[in-house]
């Protein structure tokens, strides 16, 4: 996790530290003991940085009160000796220099104080890999168009559904309601693109993003909806997280509940959009006291900031990460690739057991086979599925925004992929050889070293030959000669 050419200082370290809280199998206790050395490695970064600053400031105004005492004493003087004497011209652009110098280096101190451990290291190991700073760059691009990008639900029965406007009619209506609107005070609102999709959507993409800013304010968009037409809907973004281990008292239904979120958390009022439960109520286990809500934001640092650093509901500490994208499961045959509606096939199939059954209607429950790898031992929606991860991972491959555990903002330190994921750990290989056979007790350990002539290391506590096994031969033990792992294991 070092960056390749960069010392080990104090706000370097800081950034792996902070790296290694994103890694899978942190602890919440682990995360926050190592975030508070970062930030104290931050801290005692900044106040060395600083003190180089004074340190310089100080310098370069005692060179400036050197100057003045030699632009003094050339005044005092006159005549081509005095020049000769003192060489006050080359002085004077030696100390020009000098000044110019410490003035360049007191300002790029300055800078770097200013700007966070963590983030400088995310900047440069982003100039380090080519690759990923190009996809950022593609990624970064993709979301500049979706911020100039305004979406609008229209119903079936509008006036301007589709079918009922052409395409040119459709652009004439949504300018002219534009134009309606524009004033001294409002940016921008001209129209680059217009596109309208058969379930009723219509994306307005806009010249500049001030201008879908400025269309989304509340009483602008209550205004522009008025004139364009009072039945459609404009839709915010939404940057979905989930947040982990939440008690059942908190109801994501609730608005009340919601906008006490927001005050707690000081996040801007309405911040957070639709909110709801993972796991439906009535499929809850009867112990269950905790469960993982899904919550969207209409705007991405709020969202940022609390994957960063947790959330507080009721005074107390949660974790909150991105929602990824996953494979899509068909409910019915439970194949990857399509939805129940997009299905082929003519019968069901349980998601637990893979008979010819709804899910719901499985009378076998603790039968489990998958029916996408084929095989027993786990359900088709059971997360460990070899299949389910080779799907994932392909999406991985194919999303960049999967491996990012930030929504991509201007932001150096959400422009980070998240570390690869370690291997699952493997059992050894337990299977014999014919000829040698796994030494599982200690009898058997020292009958497998007693014909190759090999005596216990010290400390191994092997049955003597009274039968107790706590006591030890008088004889000298001699360290074990290494052995081939051929020789006892396959």
């Amino acid at each position: 996790m070092a960056i390749t050419g960069k010392p080990y200082a104090a706000d370097n370290l800081a950034g792996i530290l902070l790296h290694i809280t994103q890694m899978k199998g942190v602890s919440l206790p682990a995360q926050t003991a190592i975030r508070a050395v970062a930030f104290l490695l931050e801290d005692a970064a900044a106040v060395e940085i600083a003190s180089t600053s004074e340190t310089l400031s100080s310098s370069a105004k005692q060179m400036n009160d050197t100057q003045m005492k030699l632009d003094d004493i050339t005044s005092t003087l006159s005549g081509n000796n005095a020049n000769t004497i003192i060489g006050t011209t080359t002085i004077d652009s030696q100390l020009e220099q000098m000044q110019s110098a410490v003035t360049s280096l007191t300002t790029q101190v300055k800078e770097s104080s200013q700007q966070s451990g963590y983030k400088a290291a995310l900047l440069s190991g982003l100039d380090n890999n080519p690759d990923l700073n190009s996809q950022t760059i593609q990624r970064a691009a993709r979301d500049a168009i979706k911020a100039r990008q305004i979406l609008m639900n229209i119903a079936p029965t509008s006036p301007l559904a589709p079918g009922k406007l052409n395409h040119e009619q459709l652009i004439t209506k949504i300018k002219a309601a534009l134009t309606s609107l524009a004033n001294e005070d409002s940016p921008e609102l001209d129209v680059k693109a217009i596109n309208q999709y058969r379930n009723g959507g219509i994306v307005i993409e806009m010249l500049t993003p001030e201008g879908a800013t400025y269309l989304k304010k509340k009483d602008i968009k209550a205004e522009f909806i008025e004139k364009l037409d009072p039945t459609a809907m404009l839709k915010d973004r939404a940057y979905p997280v989930v947040i982990q281990f939440v008690p059942l008292t908190f109801n994501p239904s609730s608005e009340d509940q919601l906008r006490k979120l927001e005050q707690e958390n000081s996040w801007e009022s309405g911040a957070i959009t639709p909110a709801h439960w993972i796991k439906p109520p009535e499929k809850r286990n009867d112990k269950q006291r905790v469960v993982y809500v899904i919550l969207s934001f209409n705007n991405p640092n709020a969202a940022n900031l609390g994957i960063r650093d947790g959330i507080t509901l009721n005074q107390e500490c949660l974790q909150m990460k991105k929602n990824k994208c996953e494979p899509i499961r068909c409910a019915k045959c439970q194949n990857y690739g399509h939805i129940v509606k997009e299905c082929i096939y003519h019968k069901d199939t349980c998601a637990n057991c893979s008979g010819e059954h709804r899910t719901s209607e499985c009378n076998d429950k603790n039968r489990r086979c998958c029916v996408s790898c084929h095989s027993e031992g786990h359900a088709s929606w059971d997360r460990s599925c070899p299949e389910f991860e080779r799907k994932c991972a392909d999406l991985d491959a194919r999303q960049l925004e999967n491996t990012m555990p930030y929504f991509l903002t201007d932001e150096a330190w959400t422009q980070m992929q998240a570390p690869p994921k370690a291997k699952p750990y493997a059992r050894p290989n337990t299977t014999a050889h014919p000829d040698h056979p796994l030494p599982h007790t200690q009898d058997t350990l020292r009958r497998h070293l007693a014909p190759c002539g090999h005596k216990p290391m010290r400390g191994t506590h092997l049955p003597s030959s009274s039968g107790s096994p706590f006591r030890h031969s008088s004889q000298p033990c001699l360290p074990l000669p290494a052995i081939s792992s051929s020789s006892i294991y396959e």
